[in-house]
């Protein structure tokens, strides 16, 4: 049985965007990361008031702004293949905020920026590391940063 305070078709977690050009976005979502549509609400002047999009296991909900403050956010995304991913997003019309690279924790990292403000860390899982190697190699990586 769910808990009252939490729907039945979404997670406890739901991140939620508000950006100009909701439509235009929320498609950008689905052409880059596989995004489904599972619900979409236009409005009489065909402005997105109220969308959610599955992509995986997540459910992210995309809108116009109301009362006029847009709020964009910063989403951390796992794709099958950061390289591509970041490429194709690119080529929609995102800008590269940082290449892919790989990270000490066993991840494929990279950053785009999209036109509607969202800044989307792209991330492929590369290696399985423990915690404790994760620990290990982040102190190392500590030890050869400068400051």
């Amino acid at each position: 049985m769910k808990p009252a305070f939490q729907s039945v078709d979404h997670p406890r977690v739901t991140p939620s965007i508000s950006v100009v050009g909701a439509a235009q976005c929320l498609e950008f979502i689905c052409k880059v990361f596989g995004g489904e549509v599972v619900d979409r609400y236009d409005g009489p002047d065909g402005a997105l008031l109220h969308s959610e999009v599955r992509v995986g296991d997540s459910l992210l909900m995309v809108s116009e702004p109301f009362g006029g403050t847009a709020f964009p956010g910063a989403l951390y995304i796992y794709a099958p293949d950061v390289d591509a991913a970041c490429a194709h997003a690119v080529k929609l019309g995102a800008k590269a905020l940082d290449a892919p690279e790989d990270q000490f924790s066993g991840q494929r990292i990279g950053r785009v920026l999209d036109p509607w403000g969202n800044r989307w860390s792209i991330a492929t899982q590369k290696e399985h590391v423990s915690r404790e190697e994760v620990r290990r190699r982040f102190e190392s990586w500590m030890k050869d940063q400068k400051r």
